[in-house]
Parts: C-alpha cells; structure tokens; sequence
C-alpha cells in the first residue's frame, strides 16, 4: 500500500488517565474526547551523548527521553481539569475549585493527523500536564476566540519488558486496529485471539429475508479483530463480508465465521422455508 507524502490538520484529541493494579500492571480508564484541537508541537527530550577521546567522537549515544509538548485548543474541558488536574468539583451548586496541592494523575494522550491516504492515529502513553494558561482580552471592533495552551511531558514508561514513548498506525495497520484506536489504549504487545462465537446459532428464513449475524471474539480485548464468513451453499442462503444473511432458496445451508488471528471457526445453521 502507498504511504502518505504528507499529513496536516489535527483532530480526535483523547486522554485517558491510568493506574497500576495489584501486580503492577498499567490500566488505562476508558479514553475521553478533547474537542477544539488546534495544534500540537512536540520537541524531543534528550540530547544525544557524547564521549570525546583520542581527538575524536569515541562514542555516541541516542538519549530519548520522550518530548515536550504543547496542546493549542479551544477550550480545556472541565472533566480534564478534574480527572487529570484534581480539580474540585461542588456537586451541590456546581462550582470546580483549583486546590493547590492537588494529586496530579498520569494519562495516554491520542491524537490524529490527516493524510494524503489515510489519516496517522498516535498514542503517547505516559503524560502529564501542567496548569494551563488563563487568558483573555477585550472586545474590540472583531472577536476572536480564546485558545487555552496546555503543556505536557510525554515520559518513556515500561510496558511489556519494553520502554516505549509512542505509538503510531501506518497504511499497513489492519483497519480492526485502527477503526478501535480511540476505544480503548493500544497495547504494545498484540493481544490474540482464544475463540470465537456466532450468533444466532440457528436461523429459521423465509424467501427472501435477511439476518444480521453477531460475532464475540475471545478475548474482547483482541487485537485482531477481523473474521470472514462463509456459506456452505449460496443457492440456499449467502452472507456478505459483513457477515448479513440472506435466504435464497428453500432448504439448509452453514454459515461458518473464521477469525484471521488463529483460524478459530464456529457456525450457525440458516434453515429456508
């Protein structure tokens, strides 16, 4: 596949905070949109490391320490303040407090640049953020809105025996994996596929009708996502890619789902009256 000459813009800003569970593992919370993204500027952290000797570089070194960054947008929404910042919200007359020693949490944050092709979706998975500016001006005889500038630390953080500071999709990334980027935290390290399971298991149609089948992979956090179905007979009952069942002709046909990590299969019966 080509891969992008360019990309531009900026949208689809998320965030999820994180912890640790009992054996030290990161959970990330369920990642939360940042609408009004204007802009989004990284310098790298790290400088690279020298070491001078017989009159020359005698040794050098790569020192990534993640990057710097500044997030331009329209507005930063209360539920960041709170969840990220520790903010204090009054539920009783609804008023947020900014409370001087507040706990900080870490968070992933992700984001979308466009393409010629198909638009880069990134991961930075170990952020934190500072206060934001507060500013304003007066009307004059034009009004441009305000933009907040929040700034963050993307540090490496260690996931699966690995330091890692971001990831990214390419042109090549299943669309499974990208269609699913904002839902959840991608996981460094490919999560497969145990099993899977097609529903209804058996179908009763008259000429003509049609049925939607569902599918469950195990687990539900699966990286590959993808599956194809299949039909035993298409006189009797065929189904599309997107696994719509339509009856044919009366008699009996299997529709069989196959995932594409591991080659798990299960089936449903599509009886035609």
């Amino acid at each position: 596949m080509a891969e992008n000459k360019v990309t531009f813009g900026l949208k689809n800003c998320y965030y999820a905070p994180y912890s640790f569970d009992e054996l030290g593992n990161i959970v990330y919370e369920t990642p939360k949109h940042i609408p009004g993204a204007v802009e989004l500027s990284n310098e790298p952290r790290g400088d690279l490391i020298e070491f001078y000797a017989d009159n020359q570089v005698y040794y050098s070194a790569p020192n990534n320490q993640g990057y710097e960054s500044t997030l331009t947008i329209a507005k930063i929404p209360d539920h960041f303040m709170i969840n990220v910042l520790g903010e204090e919200k009054d539920e009783s007359d609804g008023t947020i407090t900014e409370v001087a020693n507040a706990k900080t949490k870490p968070f992933a944050l992700m984001f979308e640049f466009d393409g010629d092709i198909r638009a880069t979706r990134h991961v930075m998975f170990n952020c934190t953020a500072n206060r934001p500016n507060v500013s304003s001006s007066t009307k004059t005889d034009s009004v441009e809105p305000n933009t907040n500038e929040l700034s963050l630390v993307a540090s490496p953080i260690e996931m699966n025996d690995k330091l890692v500071v971001k990831t990214k999709t390419t042109e090549t990334t299943p669309q499974s994996v990208y269609n699913m980027w904002f839902d959840s935290v991608y996981n460094t390290t490919p999560v497969a596929v145990t099993g899977v399971t097609l529903e209804p298991a058996s179908i009763s149609l008259a000429v003509g009708e049609y049925q939607q089948m569902a599918v469950t992979l195990e687990p539900i956090n699966a990286s590959n996502k993808d599956v194809t179905y299949t039909t035993s007979d298409d006189t009797v009952a065929t189904v599309t890619s997107g696994g719509l069942v339509e009856a044919i002709a009366v008699g009996t046909a299997t529709i069989t789902v196959t995932t594409a990590d591991g080659g798990f299969t299960d089936t449903a019966t599509v009886t035609v009256a």
